[in-house]
């Protein structure tokens, strides 16, 4: 099916429902964060001097005191065009999936009650070694870590023994902590399931529904949780609309031809178009 960008924004309009993918293009680039924090610029060599996990540690500290501070250029503008797309798609019934575990959408204006993150967060943790499933919140742990390397600056030197006692553990096998994430060492589902159990629900809902799917820089890193299931409903539900936007991957498979179109170009650049109508 061929549209144009103001046929997508009709459609989505006009829809009962809506259901966002998000994908790799809303993710900011980790390093480029890093070196824009001062801390991070003075102490980088140290902290590649530590093991992986410590390490990890205080760079996702660093991490969440600039998406937290909501003063860092790079994120801002990644939300600036999240925003634009809130807009777009305001006051519809609405489900956003996003394999984005940087987790920029968190601070977006979405709703967060109808967001769900299969491939993980930085703001949860769970045991680097997996020896139980259970998740947690990691959000306090960054921001005291962010603040012992904030007095280290200050004073100028890197204590690495100092550091280590705050990296936190697990309670029961004593090994480290890591953020819940599949890209990591371990993974809990836990971290999501409530989540997926509300989007699921919320899905059954769209049965012969006028539902719009938007896909937006979904690649095929874990086309599981986005690329194929929208496929899939695309497929059965020939009252809904898909509508795959990515610069790489716009192909579509012949089964869906009258249910979806393909836009080959950045989220960016569509996002852009759209919130322009």
């Amino acid at each position: 099916m061929k549209l144009t960008i103001k046929e997508c924004y009709d459609r989505i309009k006009g829809a009962d429902m809506v259901l966002l993918g998000m994908g790799i293009d809303f993710e900011p680039d980790f390093k480029a964060v890093l070196n824009s924090n001062k801390i991070y610029e003075r102490f980088k060599d140290d902290i590649d001097s530590l093991e992986e996990t410590d390490g990890l540690w205080l760079e996702y500290a660093i991490y969440y005191h600039e998406l937290a501070s909501e003063e860092n250029q790079i994120i801002n503008e990644k939300l600036e065009y999240i925003n634009k797309l809130v807009n777009v798609i305001d006051k519809k019934n609405m489900f956003v999936v996003s394999t984005c575990a940087l987790d920029i959408i968190r601070f977006s204006k979405f709703n967060q009650e109808r967001v769900v993150t299969p491939c993980g967060t930085i703001l949860k943790m769970e045991c680097h070694l997996g020896c139980k499933k259970d998740v947690y919140d990691s959000v306090k742990h960054y921001e005291r870590l962010y603040k012992k390397l904030e007095s280290m600056y200050k004073d100028e030197k890197f204590d690495k023994t100092y550091i280590l006692q705050f990296i936190p553990i697990c309670d029961k096998c004593e090994a480290s902590m890591e953020p819940n994430m599949l890209t990591l060492v371990s993974y809990s589902e836990e971290g999501y399931i409530e989540s997926w159990e509300l989007y699921n629900k919320w899905l059954s809902g769209t049965v012969n529904r006028n539902l719009v799917m938007l896909e937006l820089g979904v690649n095929f890193d874990t086309p599981t949780v986005i690329r194929w299931p929208f496929e899939k409903i695309a497929m059965i539900n020939k009252k809904s609309l898909l509508v795959r936007v990515n610069s790489r991957f716009a192909m579509l498979t012949p089964e869906i031809s009258e249910t979806a179109a393909t836009f080959t170009m950045s989220s960016y650049e569509f996002i852009n178009e759209i919130s322009k109508i």
